[in-house]
């Protein structure tokens, strides 16, 4: 599910969760490029897209262009809207896709024998540091 509260309002996202179980759903992205960027105008061949207030319209339509919500910004929106524990945060945000992709032997958890790739984000889900393979590869200045 896109839980950007854009494509899918924060009711749905509630009834989705409700219906499905944190098990049997998880947050996707189709973020576009200008993902990140601060409102503006920018090119999106063979137009451009005016992104304001996390939302991407293309300029010349007003048509929804993508999302510019990213996996962080998901996790945020369903701890916010649906209530889902850090936990299970940790399940859809992680191990689900993982086991979609049948990598969940080496990826999706923290286990010894796995890749130790993870994301450190802060109360409000700002991306702190990325380790792969246990290395740190970022930190937030």
């Amino acid at each position: 599910i896109i839980a950007d509260t854009v494509h899918v309002s924060p009711e749905i996202l509630r009834l989705a969760f409700k219906c499905k179980t944190p098990q049997k759903l998880f947050p996707v992205s189709d973020a576009i490029k200008v993902a990140g960027l601060p409102d503006g105008v920018y090119p999106y061949q063979p137009e451009e897209v005016e992104l304001k207030n996390g939302k991407a319209e293309l300029k010349r339509t007003g048509t929804l262009a993508g999302s510019v919500c990213l996996i962080n910004r998901a996790l945020l929106n369903l701890k916010k809207h649906v209530g889902l524990s850090l936990p299970e945060l940790a399940l859809v945000g992680s191990f689900l896709p993982a086991r979609l992709l049948e990598l969940e032997n080496i990826l999706g958890s923290l286990e010894k024998g796995k890749k130790a790739d993870m994301v450190v984000v802060d109360e409000h889900f700002t991306v702190q540091a990325t380790f792969i393979e246990g290395e740190k590869v970022y930190e937030r200045p």
